[in-house]
């Protein structure tokens, strides 16, 4: 009696085991579920950083435009800003007698 007694207590104590081992708190499938979620926050991450660079590149980008903008007035047009002193330097040479030389 005492046998059957320990043989079915083995049994439910297995059978718990087993149960918590796949259906638990961490068993086999919340590590299958986290494993999942962890893929998509990952790909979802490389994506944000895609998305992070390539507005990092646009604000690159628009700054260097501004730049461009501003050399190319202060060049062609001679615009200089109001603290700014412009100091224009001539050649007494024209440049086609320099190429000659």
């Amino acid at each position: 009696m005492t046998r059957y007694l320990v043989i079915a207590v083995l049994l439910v104590l297995i059978s718990y085991l087993g149960y918590d081992t796949v259906f638990g708190k961490n068993g086999y499938l919340q590590s299958a579920r986290t494993e999942k979620n962890l893929e998509i926050v990952q790909a979802r991450k490389k994506k944000l950083e895609k998305e992070n660079q390539s507005l990092k590149d646009e604000i690159s980008e628009l700054s260097l435009g501004n730049q461009v903008t501003e050399a190319l007035a202060r060049e062609d047009l001679g615009l200089i800003k109001s603290n700014e002193q412009f100091f224009r330097v001539i050649d007494k040479e024209p440049s086609s007698k320099r190429k000659e030389k």
